[in-house]
């Protein structure tokens, strides 16, 4: 349903829809109601938006709209635009984008009009805030899932109350039904964004309680660390968890330390710090608190002392010293200094203090927390908000409509239906294609430098020389040498990351890389570097560092010195400003210079690229935000170095925003590591619906000699090996060797092979018990059709141990099952294992026994009514990359057949299930044999080079008549 309107119209209910979704705007009031006409209710009632301080529903304002065909990167369908108007104040203008279909999703936008003789600089700004979710309904069995970014630890929370950066799920049972909301950014130009879906008194009332305030502070900012890991809405001062897990029911916990940032602060005030924690579990817990920064300063604000074992524990108070607060990237470590369990932190919240305050004794020494419920109501309101420090400057008179848009669904009941449609979106919308890294890529930092004493700065030092130009040469020789390349492609990464005050950063050209040793003969520019690689068969990547906080080092000095005007603010303290005509140029040449000889790029240190960097402002271009000064160097890349270049993000904690979507290919999840771990797994996990789809997940290197050899390991080195390569090709979509392939004996470098090439389809396997299982995830789905689904199963039980896993076959999918039809049977085969695993009905349940810290890949097929494949050896999802033309089932000439691609001197072998006939000889070339059971056979094929093979394996009649559907 649509109404169109070529006059604007001041009365009234101003609407627009089809037949999925309905917007109806008040225009009266200034707020809106977003409805489901297929249900016949109110999904969200009562929002209005809010630019800067200016609200749609205020008095005074007179509220035009209109509406419109419109066409863009979604679909067709029908804009409505609102005006709100005043005198004494800008003009706010709020637009809803309605696709035609049978498309339920709503696109929102927001800006204003500056109507004043003087400019005004805008931070903040939300479409919807204030809409009551399902009016009238309990919210019953409802759980979140949050969508942020890099290292923040996406979170299943059961309670409709939760807020994330970048996107947020709320799903619910109402009427006996399931209803699933996915509120979430679109298009990214100036501004970040959150999402929030919040209790009637928001998330700090309980920290706004007469009997919890400090004498004589002021509340800035509250954390309730039970229900978020970022304090709510980003204007000013901001506290983000950046270390520690929390789980289903809402404890925040870490082994060694919890770490809290410290954003937004103000350098005119003063603050104090307050925090809830306690021992649970009555262990007799210990812990100390102290502040840090990115410069490596350290001060301790609490001792070492008891936690309360009892109650809801103890909230304390000290003050922050000023030094610490605005030294680069603060935060707080609380610290378990007891040898067992974990540090537990509730709460935490900032006080601006008078100068020479001091903390009451009371607050000093601790005092009891008060046991008080959470919000009274069950209630849950939706709010879109966009947020940036520095702000976007509109001129006097001028209009100002950004590009950044948000999404809203409410009409996709199944919550991983709602969320993959969330990514298909975001991928159109953002112009989001990402480059699969379907290779491994060597990391010449971690193979060669991290763990060798001296090799950094000094890349002649490093293992092999690895770290050099002549040494990630001679790598792609040994790659080349040792039959990897039969696989896959393979890439080699050097790291020009010398901290020393004169460096390539800057310059980023053939002379300083020559200078500082990285570029070494024969190979001594980029251009030979490039072919040198391309001569062994693989892929060279470089490394660059836009800034270093904790070196205090914006970018190499002799170049600061050359060009003191390219500078942020002009100020040698700081960075390039990528705002800046001739640094943008500059750029350009920089890119442009490695085209067609460099094919991928890590840009490093993004997190000081952006704060200190972007949040200061100071920019050339008045204009510009944060977001976009940050964005610039992305672009100039990505358009440098080419659209089959690949490009990572490491931005790590911030700005916790998919910023460079539709630049970036990659983002890191994790800061400096070469293990893996069950949380490191979930990170990319639960972002399975934008995994690959908009940007793939950086886990970071893997030793996959012994990344798995964590605290609390005690199973099989090979169970280790194959856990890490299954759940790095499942979870993440980059692997990134801390191994030279010289350091790889046979059995690694087989297993190794057995997972590549990483898949280049835009989609990932579904963690189907994440909203049901109360850990991270355990079982992995990948249908590759209905009838063929690609099964993890992830024991990730630390300390590791036996387990047994039941999944349901059929049945709904939230509920952790596989989905599949309860009327049929299906065929189960392990992979790492190379054994038939059972015969399931699809109303049972699929159960298997997993040793400690085994990852078991099983393909499960539907039992057809003739012979058919179950799994073939070559590759973990055991058919689906390795056959070119699935196997296919002539009735008429009872012959399977089927394409494969066949590595040269590897056999290769197709496990069938003969379902009643007998296998005959096979085509030319090919083998067919008896496997370790009677009705399964085995077809191998044997070349001397790779090659495409088309087979055919005849059967004789049918022995027996299953009862099965024909296919």
């Amino acid at each position: 349903m649509s109404r169109t309107h070529n006059q604007p119209s001041t009365k009234g209910i101003a609407e627009i829809g089809n037949a999925r979704v309905r917007v109806a705007f008040d225009l009266a009031s200034g707020t809106y109601d977003l409805h489901d006409p297929v249900a016949g209710r109110v999904v969200i009632r009562g929002a209005h938006a809010q630019v800067g301080p200016w609200t749609s529903c205020a008095p005074g304002y007179v509220r035009t709209a209109r509406t419109e065909k419109i066409s863009d990167e979604l679909g067709s369908g029908t804009r409505l635009v609102v005006e709100c108007v005043a005198e004494d104040r800008p003009s706010l203008l709020l637009e809803f984008r309605v696709y035609d279909g049978d498309d339920s999703a709503i696109a929102l936008r927001a800006g204003l009009k500056n109507p004043s003789s003087g400019p005004l600089r805008l931070r903040r700004f939300f479409p919807m805030r204030g809409g009551r979710i399902a009016p009238g309904s309990a919210l019953e069995d409802a759980r979140t899932l949050s969508g942020n970014s890099a290292c923040h630890q996406p979170e299943v929370m059961r309670s409709p109350h939760a807020s994330s950066s970048n996107n947020l799920l709320l799903t619910f049972r109402e009427n006996g039904g399931r209803r699933s909301v996915v509120l979430g950014a679109l298009k990214t130009a100036d501004f970040m964004k959150w999402a929030h879906v919040l209790p009637e008194d928001g998330f700090e009332g309980r920290a706004r309680l007469p009997s919890r305030a400090l004498p004589g502070a002021r509340l800035a900012v509250h954390l309730d660390c039970r229900v978020r890991t970022e304090s709510l809405f980003a204007e000013g001062p901001r506290l983000s968890v950046t270390q520690g897990f929390r789980n289903a029911n809402g404890i925040l916990s870490h082994p060694k330390e919890i770490h809290v940032a410290l954003s937004g602060l103000d350098p005119e005030k003063h603050y104090a710090l307050g925090f809830s924690w306690r021992d649970h579990g009555g262990s007799g817990r210990a812990g100390s608190v102290k502040i840090s920064a990115a410069n490596g300063a350290v001060r301790p604000l609490v001792e070492k002392r008891p936690l309360p074992g009892h109650g809801a524990g103890e909230e304390v108070a000290v003050l922050l010293p000023r030094d610490l607060c605005f030294s680069p990237r603060p935060w707080i470590q609380f610290i378990n200094e007891f040898r067992e369990g974990d540090i537990v932190v509730d709460e935490a919240w900032l006080w601006e203090v008078d100068p020479g305050a001091e903390i009451p004794p009371e607050w000093a020494g601790g005092r009891v927390v008060e046991d008080l419920p959470a919000s009274a109501s069950g209630a849950a309101f939706a709010a879109l908000e966009a947020f940036d420090p520095a702000g976007r400057l509109v001129d006097a008179g001028a209009a100002y409509f950004p590009d950044d848009s948000f999404y809203v669904d409410f009409g996709t009941p199944h919550p991983f239906e709602a969320l993959e449609k969330y990514g298909r979106q975001l991928r159109r919308a953002t112009r989001a294609n990402p480059n699969p890294y379907d290779f491994p890529t060597v990391c010449a930092w971690y193979a060669g430098v991290w763990h060798t004493k001296g090799a950094q700065d000094h890349p002649e030092l490093s293992t092999y020389k690895i770290n050099t130009s002549a040494g990630l040469v001679e790598e792609a020789a040994e790659i080349e040498k040792c039959g990897f390349l039969k696989y896959a492609r393979a890439a080699g990464r050097l790291v020009p990351d010398t901290y020393a005050e004169q460096n390539p950063q800057g310059w980023w050209d053939d002379e300083h890389w020559r200078r500082d040793g990285y570029y070494t003969a024969p190979y001594e520019t980029t251009a030979k570097f490039g072919a040198g690689m391309r001569g062994h068969g693989c892929l060279a990547f470089t490394y660059i560092q836009p800034i270093c906080g904790w070196a205090r080092q914006p970018v190499s000095r002799d170049f600061r010195e050359r060009h003191p005007d390219w500078l942020c603010a002009g100020s040698m303290a700081r960075s390039l400003d990528y705002t800046h005509p001739e640094v943008q140029r500059h750029l350009q040449e920089v890119f442009a210079a490695m085209r067609g000889h460099i094919h991928g790029l890590m840009i490093d240190y993004c997190d000081d690229h952006w704060d200190p960097e972007a949040v200061l402002g100071g920019f050339a271009d008045p204009h510009a935000t944060a977001a976009a000064f940050y964005r610039i160097l992305f672009r100039l890349a990505k358009e440098g170095l080419g659209p089959e270049s690949w490009l990572h993000e490491r931005n790590l904690y911030f700005p916790d925003n998919d910023l460079t979507l539709g630049f970036a290919d990659l983002q890191r999840t994790e800061a400096d590591t070469d293990k893996i771990s069950p949380y490191l797994v979930s990170r990319g996990g639960l972002r399975w619906y934008k995994n690959r789809v908009v940007i793939g997940y950086d886990m970071d290197s893997k030793d996959i000699t012994g990344s798995w050899k964590i605290p609390g390991w005690n199973g099989s080195d090979e169970d280790g090996r194959r856990m890490t390569l299954t759940m790095s090709y499942v979870a993440s979509s980059r692997l990134l060797l801390a191994n030279s392939f010289r350091d790889l004996d046979p059995a690694t470098l087989h297993d190794l092979t057995r997972t590549f090439p990483y898949p280049a389809e835009p989609r990932s396997a579904r963690p189907i018990d994440a909203f049901s299982h109360t850990g991270f995830p355990r079982v992995y789905d990948f249908a590759v059709t209905p009838r063929w689904h690609q099964v993890v199963l992830y024991n990730n039980t630390i300390p590791t141990q036996t387990e047994t896993f039941q999944v349901l076959m059929s049945g709904d999918v939230m509920d952790g099952a596989l989905g599949l039809d309860a009327a049929r049977e299906y065929y189960v085969f392990d992979f790492w294992n190379q054994r038939f695993a059972g015969r399931v009905k699809g109303s049972g349940r699929l159960e298997q026994t997993l040793r400690p810290g085994e990852a078991r890949m099983l393909s499960v097929h539907e039992v057809e009514n003739h012979p058919q494949f179950l799994s073939t050896d070559r590759h973990l999802m055991q058919g689906y990359l390795d056959f070119e033309t699935h196997p296919a089932w002539d009735a008429e000439s009872h012959e399977l057949s089927g394409v494969s691609k066949v590595i040269g001197g590897e056999p290769y072998r197709v496990i069938l299930a003969c379902n009643g006939f007998r296998p005959l000889a096979a085509s030319q070339d090919c083998e067919i044999g008896p496997a370790d059971r009677d009705d399964l056979a085995v077809l191998t094929i044997l070349k001397p080079q790779n090659e495409t093979v088309r087979w055919v394996v005849p059967f004789a009649s049918q022995l027996q008549s299953p009862s099965h559907r024909k296919p």
